[in-house]
C-alpha cells in the first residue's frame, strides 16, 4: 500500500467509526464537538484561527470588487483564492494527528505521560517537526491530489447541504461564512484520519518489535544449542 493509499483508508476508517457510514465517498466531512481524539478541542481552536486567518485574507483580497451572486460562480470564484491556503491547513491538522497516533516524537511522549497533550498545539518545537512531516507529505503528487480532491468534496457536500450550491440572488459576504463552514469540517475529519493513521503506525512499530525480539531469542536459543554441540 502507497501512502496515498494510506491516506485515503485512514480517512474512510475514520469515517466509518465516527459516523458509521462505509461508503468510503470522498468529501464525507465530520462536524463535532466532543473530545473525538486526545488533543482535539486544542487542534481545532488552533486551526480555528488559522481558518479566520486565511477566511479574511481571501475577503480582502476581494474586498471593492464586483461579486457574482449566483452560489456556484461565488464559489468558483473565491476557490481561486481559498483552495491551497485551505488544503495547506487540512494537510496540517492531518500531520498533527499523524504525530499524536504515532507518539513517536519524545514531546508527544511527554505530553501523553503528563496527560497534557493540549500543550503540544503551543509548543513551538512540535509545530517545527509537524510542518517538517507536513512537507514530507505534500511532496508525494498522490497524497496533495487526494487532500486537493477531498477540500472540493467538501466545499461540494456543504454548498448543497446549505442550499448555497445553485442558488441566486445571493448576498456575496456569505461565501465567507461558507468557507469557515467547510474548513472546520475538514479540518476536524483530517485530524481524526491523521490519528486514526499515526496509532496504526505505533500498533506496526510494536508488532515489529515484538517480531525481532522473538527472532533474536530464537537465533540465540539455535546458537547455544550449536555450542552444545
Amino acid at each position: 500500500m502507497d501512502l496515498a493509499e494510506e491516506v485515503k483508508v485512514s480517512f474512510e476508517k475514520s469515517k466509518e467509526e465516527v459516523t458509521g457510514e462505509t461508503d468510503g465517498a470522498t468529501g464525507g466531512v465530520v462536524m463535532a464537538s466532543d473530545e473525538l481524539a486526545p488533543g482535539f478541542l486544542a487542534m481545532k481552536e488552533y486551526y480555528e484561527r488559522q481558518l479566520l486567518m486565511i477566511t479574511r485574507r481571501g475577503y480582502r483580497q476581494f474586498a471593492g470588487s464586483s461579486m457574482p451572486t449566483s452560489g456556484d460562480e461565488l464559489v468558483l470564484l473565491t476557490a481561486t483564492k481559498m483552495t491551497a491556503p485551505l488544503v495547506a491547513v487540512t494537510l496540517g491538522a492531518f500531520t498533527d494527528g499523524v504525530m499524536i497516533g504515532h507518539q513517536e516524537d519524545h514531546r508527544v511522549k511527554m505530553c501523553f505521560h503528563f496527560n497534557n497533550v493540549d500543550h503540544l498545539f503551543h509548543d513551538q518545537g512540535f509545530r517545527d517537526s509537524a510542518l517538517k512531516m507536513a512537507f514530507g507529505f505534500a511532496g508525494d503528487a498522490g497524497v496533495t491530489e487526494y487532500f486537493q480532491e477531498y477540500c472540493a468534496g467538501a466545499m461540494a457536500h456543504m454548498s448543497h447541504l446549505t442550499g448555497f450550491a445553485h442558488s441566486t440572488g445571493v448576498q456575496p459576504s456569505k461565501v465567507w461564512d461558507l468557507w469557515l463552514l467547510v474548513g472546520t469540517a475538514c479540518i476536524t475529519a483530517s485530524y481524526l484520519a491523521g490519528t486514526k493513521m499515526g496509532t496504526s503506525w505505533r500498533e506496526r512499530d510494536a508488532l515489529d518489535g515484538i517480531v525481532i525480539a522473538t527472532e533474536e531469542v530464537s537465533r540465540g536459543a539455535e546458537g547455544e544449542a550449536d555450542s552444545d554441540l
